[in-house]
């Protein structure tokens, strides 16, 4: 099983998972309906129980986190769920990773 991430995004939340080895995300409302784009694909890959980490600052950006092996990959995305810059990504020993929006609104990811 990989694991799927919700957390809180100004008046609503952002979601991240995985379907059939790809990882999407997507911002929704605070009943939970899915914001306009809707679904986004993002250029990450899941493995067997790897960790997600999906954080949205004030400003609207979109930070996505993904672990396949020993890898860290993310995706930075404005606030109309476009993608900002190339991908990045670093070894990371484990399967798990956190993260936080700080109060700068720049985000802190620990792989």
């Amino acid at each position: 099983m990989t694991y799927f991430t919700v957390s809180r995004a100004g008046s609503g939340f952002v979601a991240a998972w995985p379907t059939k080895g790809r990882v999407y995300f997507a911002r929704l409302d605070k009943d939970g309906a899915v914001l306009p784009p809707g679904e986004i694909k993002t250029p990450g890959e899941s493995g067997m129980r790897n960790g997600l980490v999906a954080l949205s600052a004030s400003d609207g950006a979109t930070l996505i986190v993904w672990k396949k092996k020993d890898v860290s990959g993310w995706q930075l995305y404005d606030a109309k769920g476009r993608p900002e810059g190339e991908p990045g990504s670093a070894k990371s020993p484990g399967s798990g990773t956190a993260g936080v929006v700080l109060p700068n609104g720049k985000f802190l990811v620990f792989p």
